[in-house]
């Protein structure tokens, strides 16, 4: 089953929360959409493969790793 996660934000108040751009956070959104990692649709985000997510996270933020 699917993780509900975000619930009516947009892409641009998600991208002002974590300090990017919304055309980043839509980039990343449609490639994680693409490799069945997340769901996403208006306003809302689900994760459907939750280890993969972490996956993702540990090969781009190193220091996730030091937290296993």
């Amino acid at each position: 089953y699917a993780v509900k996660l975000i619930n009516d934000l947009s892409h641009e108040a998600l991208a002002q929360m974590i300090g990017s751009v919304r055309k980043v956070v839509n980039l990343n959104i449609q490639e994680l959409k693409k490799e069945g990692i997340i769901d996403a649709s208006r306003g809302n985000l689900s994760v459907k493969d939750l280890q993969a997510l972490l996956e993702k996270a540990k090969s781009i933020l190193p220091t996730l790793k030091k937290n296993d």
